[in-house]
């Protein structure tokens, strides 16, 4: 990019809705430090621009036309650097689209945060048929494009198998951007795509009735016996299950809410079960 680039941007998009290096460096990062490779061959990485979507059409046929990089971007609480820019160009910061439209089905701007939804469809007798470990801070457009499997996912499957995601709209990275209306097994192509071949810019997903849940840690030395023990309740199918997980010694160290209760070297298996 080269200063006509940002000041034709500046007034495309407005300059309270843009961040520029140095400030923009914290938008471009994710948890992709969680992998030592990535950590050492991702830590440069940065956007030459930062701009805090609103509305993208124009901004996008700009940068079309002017072959500069896109890298959408939610709440960056991936861990494997896919929302983070390899070839600098401009970040888009989804977080402030977050309007929550409707509820059953959720219909969602992307910028929404998982928590936010989940919350709402509560208050309503609902709630999400699976969400991410970092929900808190996760945006339900990344969630889509950057996720796969969560929270749900032992009673709902993957995202990808269709049962959760209704309809997208996606704006397509074209001269003239097309929003496309996209309907169950059209959505597949832009689940878990990290938004390189067109911006989630609002979803609709369904939601599941609300159960009352448990969370409960189990924990032991002996990684065969605690890796057995998810199988073979995961097998029963005796209870109803929202979580299942089995996290091998380091991870578990890394849990704060836990680490004091945890001896070295003990590997976990987190459960979420109805609470009946």
């Amino acid at each position: 990019m080269n200063e006509i680039d940002i000041a034709h941007i500046k007034k495309l998009v407005g300059e309270a809705n843009m961040t520029e290096p140095p400030q923009s460096r914290k938008y471009a990062k994710d948890y992709y430090w969680f992998s030592s490779l990535l950590a050492v061959s991702m830590k440069d990485l940065e956007a030459e621009l930062v701009v805090h979507v609103r509305e993208s059409g124009m901004l996008m046929a700009y940068c079309v036309e002017q072959a500069i990089p896109i890298t959408p971007h939610g709440a960056g609480t991936g861990n494997y650097g896919q929302s983070m820019p390899s070839d600098g160009g401009v970040l888009l910061d989804f977080q402030t689209m977050n309007q929550l439209l409707e509820i059953d089905p959720a219909r969602c701007a992307p910028g929404v945060r998982c928590q936010q939804l989940e919350k709402a469809a509560r208050e309503a007798r609902w709630e999400m048929m699976m969400f991410p470990s970092t929900w808190i801070r996760a945006t339900l457009g990344g969630f889509l494009a950057g996720g796969s499997a969560s929270i749900g996912s032992i009673r709902h499957g993957l995202i990808s198998d269709g049962n959760m995601v209704q309809s997208l709209k996606v704006l397509a990275a074209e001269l003239e951007p097309r929003i496309l209306d996209l309907e169950t097994a059209l959505c597949a192509k832009y689940l878990h795509a990290y938004g390189i071949n067109g911006l989630i810019v609002e979803a609709v997903i369904n939601l599941a009735l609300k159960l009352p849940w448990d969370q409960v840690v189990f924990s032991g030395d002996d990684p065969e016996t605690v890796f057995g023990f998810p199988v073979e309740l995961g097998s029963q199918n005796l209870f109803e299950l929202r979580l299942l997980n089995f996290q091998q010694w380091p991870i578990p160290s890394f849990f704060k809410p836990i680490r004091d209760q945890l001896k070295d070297g003990e590997h976990i298996v987190q459960i979420e079960v109805a609470s009946s």
